[in-house]
């Protein structure tokens, strides 16, 4: 993993505003990419969740997937894990396996359909990398893997009810 954390720190802009762009950017790309690429594997997939407007309120939706759920699930899947991790210091060697198993379960507890749970585990393995960068790199991190979550919610959300 150090060899990938020191790849980004070539890569991404040292200061902190275009950093988090660059890599809000990236996982934006990556989180739409997945979704229409599994969308056209899995046809029709993504049609469930479209009528969303029609059966859940509104306001109620965008406080769960909005205001709720970012900062809950970057709490829970993803700062608790690693600090655990960390804290244990457990062998680096399993340090990307610890990102996958956290990530699919991280896209299980997602699970509308195949799309969305596809889509979760590849989003959750960039938000759980990015957060192990942030923890090796000693920077608090909570809240730029949370406002990453929730812009990326937001969007969908939008998505979702236009």
């Amino acid at each position: 993993m150090k060899k990938i954390f020191d790849l980004l720190d070539v890569y991404l802009p040292k200061n902190n505003i275009l950093r988090f762009t660059a890599i809000f950017i990236f996982i934006t790309l990556v989180s739409i990419g997945t979704s229409y690429f599994l969308d056209a594997i899995f046809t029709g997939s993504v049609v469930e969740i479209r009528n969303i407007n029609e059966e859940k309120n509104i306001f109620v939706l965008f406080l769960g997937l909005i205001v709720f759920a970012p900062f809950f699930e970057t709490l829970i899947f993803h700062w608790i894990p690693v600090f655990l991790y960390s804290y244990y210091k457990i062998n680096s060697k399993y340090d990307l396996l610890f990102i996958f198993v956290c990530s699919i379960i991280f896209g299980i507890l997602h699970g509308v359909n195949i799309v969305n749970i596809l889509s979760a585990v590849i989003v959750g393995f960039l938000y759980l990398l990015f957060t192990m960068y942030y923890e090796y790199k000693g920077k608090n991190y909570f809240f730029v893997i949370a406002f990453l979550h929730l812009f990326n919610n937001l969007l969908a959300f939008l998505y979702y009810i236009l």
